[in-house]
């Protein structure tokens, strides 16, 4: 079965029509309540961990006919959430965290995780791993289940104790209008071997050693040349 698949309305042309010939595309628009710089971020209104998918109760209504063409088993696993999503930190981040499939951890800061989500992780016997960043998921790019690229040095102290292959880059060098700058996992996603990069590589000052750990796990990239790096919370794929 082809994934479903999260993006932002501010995806590159070239990226989303790609996209578009993988699986069905679910283009996020911008929620009123969400502060302008990541009112349309996929990692800002949902979240999939395993098969299911949580997502806010108003960012649900903005796609609901979208959703309403997904094939009957996808709606099995979809989670509308009452939360707390506001316009200010912490109430901008309760989707905001990272799931690592094989090893069954949700790795976010506990105390501004979505109440649903973390309901179900307890329920599950997921792995709780906290980190202080409340903006885990546009923060850190995994690449497989024990590996992944971060500028935060909190992520990748914590992740290293547990035995990750993090990779730590230098802070900016990515766009996000209306912030000094944006993050890797927000300009990235993951699929089937493959790293989607909204923007060039080498653009970024840790480009050519970006590169070289993606491809040292042999991964390889599509990327848009000759385009800047830009955060648009990223690229979420949901696959059953």
């Amino acid at each position: 079965m082809k994934p479903v698949i999260f993006v932002s309305e501010s995806v590159d042309a070239t990226l989303y029509n790609t996209l578009q010939q993988m699986g069905e595309v679910i283009v996020i628009q911008k929620l009123d309540k969400c502060y302008e710089a990541v009112a349309s971020h996929s990692d800002t209104q949902l979240a999939v961990i395993e098969k299911e998918l949580f997502i806010d109760a108003d960012a649900y209504q903005k796609v609901l006919i979208d959703m309403s063409r997904l094939d009957s088993q996808y709606r099995q696993h979809l989670n509308i959430v009452k939360s707390n999503l506001g316009n200010r930190y912490p109430l901008s981040v309760p989707f905001n965290g990272k799931f690592i499939p094989n090893k069954s951890r949700w790795i976010h800061n506990m105390d501004v995780s979505d109440k649903e989500i973390l309901r179900y992780i307890s329920n599950h016997d997921i792995e709780m791993i906290h980190v202080s960043q409340g903006y885990t998921g546009c923060s850190l790019l995994m690449i497989t289940e024990t590996a992944g690229i971060t500028s935060d040095l909190g992520i990748h102290k914590s992740l290293r104790k547990l035995n990750y292959d993090i990779m730590l880059i230098e802070p900016g060098g990515i766009d996000l209008p209306g912030m000094d700058y944006g993050f890797i996992g927000g300009c990235c996603g993951v699929y089937n071997k493959t790293v989607y990069v909204n923007g060039d590589l080498n653009t970024h000052k840790n480009g050519a050693a970006i590169k070289a750990f993606i491809n040292n796990y042999n991964l390889g990239t599509f990327e848009i040349k000759n385009k800047p790096l830009c955060d648009i919370g990223g690229i979420i794929f949901w696959s059953l």
